[in-house]
C-alpha cells in the first residue's frame, strides 16, 4: 500500500538482571527504576504490533528469563503469528526452560557470548562465573 511497516520488534519485558555487563543499555539502571509492564500489557503490545505488521520479536532486557511469565510471552507471541526469538546471558536456561520455550514456540536463542576467554567474558558480564 505504499507505507512503510516495523517487520521486526525488541521487546525487554524486564531490565533486572544477574549481570552488570560494562557495554549494557540497561546496565546503571536502578532497581524499582519504573515499573515493569504487566503480562496483560505486554500481550496488548504485542498484538499491537502484530497489526502494524510486525513479523518477528526479539525478547531482550535486562534477562528474559527473569520474568516467571516468559513462556507465556513467547507463547502469546507465538500464537498471534509472531516469530519469537530471545536474547539471554543463559545463567537460567536448563532443560526444562529451553523445552518450555521450545514447546511455546520459540525459534533463535541467543546466548550472549562476550569472550572466549572466561575471565574476560566475567570481567565485561561483571559477574564472576558468568
Amino acid at each position: 500500500m505504499g507505507q512503510s511497516v516495523p517487520r521486526f520488534m525488541t521487546l525487554a519485558p524486564t531490565f533486572r538482571c544477574q549481570c552488570n555487563c560494562i557495554h549494557c543499555y540497561a546496565h546503571g539502571r536502578s532497581a524499582g527504576q519504573g515499573d515493569e509492564l504487566t503480562t496483560r500489557e505486554i500481550k496488548s503490545v504485542l498484538d499491537q504490533a502484530r497489526r502494524l505488521g510486525v513479523l518477528q520479536v526479539a525478547f531482550s532486557g535486562g534477562e528474559p528469563p527473569l520474568r516467571e511469565d516468559i513462556v507465556e510471552l513467547v507463547r502469546h507471541a507465538h500464537d498471534i503469528g509472531l516469530l519469537t526469538r530471545i536474547s539471554t546471558n543463559g545463567l537460567l536456561l536448563d532443560r526444562e526452560l529451553v523445552s518450555r520455550l521450545k514447546r511455546a514456540g520459540l525459534t533463535p536463542c541467543g546466548v550472549s557470548i562476550d569472550d572466549a576467554d572466561p575471565e574476560t567474558h566475567d570481567r565485561l558480564r561483571g559477574l564472576l562465573g558468568a
